[in-house]
């Protein structure tokens, strides 16, 4: 009966998957036949001004979410899936991996938006079946009083008041993505209507995931097998409780959603990262070059997510590193006076040595109390911990990088010119500039023509650095 179901599931995940795939491409066909030939590179990148507020809203609700919040999300509300038990990953990965490569290198961006809006709606419906299923059916005791390494004075609880919003926060600033989606919505106003949108969606189905792990670990439903099981199948113990057990047409659903959220965000990250390649070193040449690009590119993280590492910790590292680097990044929004004295190419990047200089030290500082070695206490902070000081750390010394390192240039610019070293617009090459921003290059030159630089003050090109718009 278990291997019949394990297979209905798998099943019916690789059907919806395969289905979507084949839709993607036909519709990536039918849109080069009525424009007379596929899409420029530009718009294969990026899709500029093509989507409205409600298509960005649901974009940004499936590149946000994906299969992580199945796994990831119910698994730290435990600390703070059934599929993996009894199937083996490698034909999973394959079959989402190959087909979200599939449409994704043969329709670009755009296309990889229409899709976010089918398997955004199917994942919110799935979602709200289950959750009413749960709902209806749930008849597991709930122990009194809470236990306390669930209740409000849990350590890592009381961690994840810092971590959450620093780390999701910082790793969506990094995340190409993101981006991609505003070069696509078709005006600002759009933009904001359609994130706004994306975020509450996104928060709501979260929280649901993440309750849904706290309760299978209050009933007692889920016990660990030992101190390295994080839990990342926790949700699905949850159907555990419910009044005859587990159902194999819930199964199915929870197998269909998996399958759909997972493409969502594959497919949103396949872009991003040939984006970030292509849109400096192939934006002048054919779009089948950045096509090739989906392919090869997939290759390196197929591997990996066959290694079966931990999901929480992959994303551990990723938004660590990128804390050390946000508010040096974010600052070079800033302007006026002050801002170009303090915000430069040399300050942004001592903000973000500093920054991650802090880990390490904090490693070493956590060795007399973890009792570990060095490289087993650095292993824990990047790999294990969702602790709240390293990220405080990397977060406040990236902004004391960025102000000693204007304190020195701006000492030794005094010293040797008498003068403050400033940036300037002026001093961004064109072709940098258009490359780095995503935006179109008749409107980034006639910016650049109509800007007058101030009266008496060099505009040393050799110094430029590209600007983000």
């Amino acid at each position: 009966m278990a291997t019949g179901l394990v297979y209905a599931a798998y099943i019916s995940a690789s059907v919806v998957a395969a289905l979507f795939g084949l839709c993607a491409i036909l519709f990536s066909r039918w849109r080069e036949h009525k424009q007379g030939g596929p899409d420029s590179t530009e718009f294969f990148l990026t899709a500029r001004k093509s989507v409205g507020a409600l298509w960005i809203g649901w974009s940004f609700y499936a590149a946000a979410l994906g299969s992580w919040a199945l796994f990831s999300v119910p698994s730290y509300a435990y600390l703070s899936g059934i599929l993996g038990l009894v199937i083996t990953r490698i034909p999973v990965v394959l079959i989402n991996g190959i087909i979200a490569m599939a449409y994704t290198a043969y329709g670009g961006l755009y296309v990889s938006i229409v899709t976010d809006q089918a398997q955004a709606v199917l994942s919110v419906i799935l979602l709200a079946v289950l959750f009413i299923f749960v709902a209806v059916t749930f008849r597991q005791p709930l122990p009194h009083p809470l236990p306390s390494y669930l209740g409000p004075s849990n350590y890592s609880g009381l961690s994840s008041i810092a971590v959450m919003p620093i780390s999701l926060a910082s790793s969506t600033v990094f995340s190409e993505a993101m981006w991609q989606r505003c070069w696509a919505s078709k005006t600002d106003r759009k933009l904001i209507i359609g994130a706004t949108g994306g975020f509450f969606v996104t928060t709501v189905v979260v929280f649901l995931y993440g309750f849904g792990g706290f309760l299978a670990a209050w009933s007692g439903l889920f016990v660990p097998v030992d101190a390295n099981d994080y839990g990342n199948t926790i949700l699905f113990s949850l159907l555990d409780g419910v009044k005859g057990g587990r159902v194999d047409w819930v199964i199915c659903i929870v197998a269909v959603l998996a399958a759909t959220m997972s493409l969502a965000a594959v497919d949103s990250l396949q872009n991003a990262i040939v984006d970030n390649i292509s849109g400096v070193l192939l934006r002048r040449y054919s779009v089948w070059w950045s096509r090739a690009l989906v392919v090869i590119l997939n290759i390196p993280p197929i591997i990996v997510s066959l290694q079966s590492y931990n999901i929480i910790s992959l994303f551990l590292i990723a938004n660590l590193v990128t804390t050390t680097s946000t508010l040096p990044l974010l600052a070079g929004l800033l302007r006026g006076y002050w801002a170009r004295r303090i915000v430069t190419s040399f300050s942004m990047l001592s903000g973000c040595a500093l920054g991650l200089t802090s880990l390490f030290v904090w490693a070493k500082c956590s060795q007399k109390e973890t009792e570990l070695t060095y490289s087993a206490a650095l292993h824990r902070t990047f790999f294990e911990a969702y602790d709240y000081p390293p990220f405080l750390l990397a977060l406040g010394f990236s902004v004391v990088g960025l102000l000693l390192g204007a304190l020195l240039e701006n000492a030794l610019g005094m010293l040797t010119s008498r003068t403050w070293p400033e940036q300037e617009p002026s001093m961004a090459r064109k072709d940098d500039f258009v490359l780095y921003s995503g935006r179109p290059k008749a409107d980034r030159e006639q910016e650049l023509k109509g800007f007058q630089p101030p009266q008496g003050k060099a505009v040393p090109d050799a110094k430029a650095v590209p600007l983000a718009s």
